[in-house]
């Protein structure tokens, strides 16, 4: 085998395995491979204001300002009112992520929340951090019987997300609720 054949099977294992190498062993890596996959599940992308929900939404509201995001919407009782608008998601706000679903009464939104995936929670939380700054004493709630939960005043409602130790055993989402 002559030298220049070897250099070039060399080069192209390494052009071959330097993108398979940075999307597993790599942070960033592995979160376009988790959004590729959610994407080919079905999922869709969401982008939204977290600090910007507020109870003036209504169903028609929150269609308009989200047109790509296919919420199918329904009657159904819930703690948060009486109808629920569900879409499944590969995405919010580049991080990936389960579900979104807003809560409705009287055609007025009263909670939104938005199921993400485990490992990117500390990713969601250092956002917000940087966002709406770090809640003091007063709203970073905790019990013994309970999870802890990091509160923020946004709008005419409350950010409420779980702390870095509410994890385990807690489904793993953030909640804006009126």
């Amino acid at each position: 085998m002559s030298k220049s054949s070897l250099f070039k099977r060399f080069y192209l294992i390494v052009i071959i395995a330097a993108p398979l190498v940075w999307l597993i062993m790599t942070d960033e890596g592995r979160r376009y491979t988790d959004l590729g996959i959610l994407y080919i599940k079905g999922g869709n992308g969401m982008d939204i204001h977290l600090e910007a929900l507020n109870s003036g939404i209504n169903e028609e509201r929150l269609k308009k300002q989200l047109p790509d995001t296919p919420f199918e919407c329904g009657k159904q009782a819930t703690p948060f009112g009486d109808r629920i608008c569900q879409v499944q998601l590969a995405s919010f706000n580049g991080l990936p992520s389960r579900f979104a679903i807003a809560y409705f009464a009287d055609n007025r939104l009263q909670a939104f929340k938005i199921g993400y995936q485990r490992p990117y929670h500390s990713d969601l939380l250092k956002h917000l951090f940087a966002k709406l700054g770090t809640p003091g004493a007063e709203d970073h709630l905790t019990s013994p019987n309970a999870p802890g939960l990091y509160r923020w005043k946004v709008e005419d409602g409350e950010l409420i997300a779980l702390d870095e130790n509410s994890l385990e055993g807690n489904e793993p989402s953030i909640l804006w609720k009126h």
